[in-house]
């Protein structure tokens, strides 16, 4: 890749540079002048750094003038402009289940390049993904390094997704790989709950269904006076159900009801 003419000398130093890193170039002839025939992928200055602008290849020159004859020698090397180094190296990535409400997500990396953290996220589809928890990094090591995130799990799903964000130092990141954990089908047991209690005007409801269904939710007075009823739809497994009362409505007891064709849910509640 080297052209010479005879006075001058070749051109020293690497062949590639990393996308806007930089490398030096040398060369013991003296008084010559750097050029790079494409500025668009690599640039040199007057001391023979390089600066990788873009990705590709491109010839860098260094032009000797003969002050007696005018003529320009030089001699010509290229240089190859190449992606920056994937921060993290995974050598694998893994979720197991250690029993049917808790998993354990596991990783290795090769290297790590100015890594700051891992954030584990989960998702129910493989395609909507929801934060669960951080690691922080080893940082910047060549040495091999073994993470574990353990996830509490629950009832709304049998298959769980998992995957790593993994943000840098400059607050650059990246996604790894997709990997899932199977759970048995659980034994749902039909439950109803209400919280905050007491509440002040916006409750919920907690309610975990046998099957996706619709459902009635009625707010009564002790003594029988109906307040609101609210149709909605449940999924089968965990649900949970914003309400919400008027501030006008007199401080007390109320009745919260949930109604299935099949079940029907009763709990107290107090109104500040």
């Amino acid at each position: 890749n080297v052209g010479i003419e005879p006075t001058v000398d070749p051109i020293n130093g690497l062949s590639s540079v990393n996308l806007d890193g930089t490398i030096t170039l040398s060369n013991n002839t003296t008084d010559g002048i750097w050029s790079s025939e494409d500025e668009s992928i690599a640039t040199i200055d007057a001391s023979g750094v390089v600066t990788g602008v873009s990705i590709g290849d491109v010839i860098i020159k260094y032009t000797v003038t003969n002050q007696t004859t005018s003529c320009e020698l030089f001699a010509s090397t290229t240089i190859t402009v190449t992606p920056n180094p994937l921060p993290v190296t995974l050598i694998s990535l893994t979720a197991t289940l250690t029993d049917n409400n808790h998993s354990l997500v596991s990783w290795k990396s090769a290297t790590e390049i100015n890594v700051n953290h891992y954030e584990v996220e989960r998702s129910v589809d493989g395609i909507h993904f929801d934060y669960k928890g951080q690691t922080v990094a080893k940082g910047s090591s060549t040495i091999s390094a073994s993470y574990h995130f353990p996830d509490e799990l629950n009832a709304s799903s049998t298959v769980y997704y998992y995957r790593l964000k993994i943000v840098n130092n400059d607050g650059t990141f990246s996604y790894s790989a997709v990997v899932k954990v199977k759970v048995s089908e659980p034994a749902y047991t039909e439950g109803f709950n209400v919280y905050p209690n007491p509440f002040i005007t916006d409750f919920k409801i907690d309610y975990n269904s046998k099957s996706a269904q619709k459902a009635t939710i009625i707010i009564r007075t002790v003594d029988g006076k109906l307040i609101e009823q609210r149709a909605v739809n449940v999924q089968k497994g965990a649900n949970v159900i914003s309400m919400k009362v008027s501030d006008k409505l007199s401080k007390g007891v109320y009745l919260i009801e949930l109604k299935t064709n099949n079940s029907k849910f009763i709990k107290r509640a107090l109104k500040n």
